[in-house]
């Protein structure tokens, strides 16, 4: 996982930006949000945490390991 470091941050970053839009667009626009849109924002999130909390796991697993090629 830590090899795509980058890819898995931008998809961590993506989701919890998408998730929080699902939310936000629909009060920019001042109308009430659908529930759709609110379970499918709320799902963005949960992905999103998960992701990160993936990445923050799997560098604290690396932590004092020599990487050699």
């Amino acid at each position: 996982m830590l090899s795509h470091y980058a890819q898995w941050r931008t998809t961590h970053m993506v989701l919890l930006v998408s998730g929080r839009g699902c939310r936000a667009c629909p009060l920019v626009r001042r109308k009430n949000p659908s529930l759709p849109a609110l379970l499918s924002g709320w799902g963005l999130v949960i992905l999103g945490e998960w992701t990160g909390r993936g990445l923050f796991y799997g560098l604290g697993v690396t932590v004092g390991m020599v990487v050699e090629n």
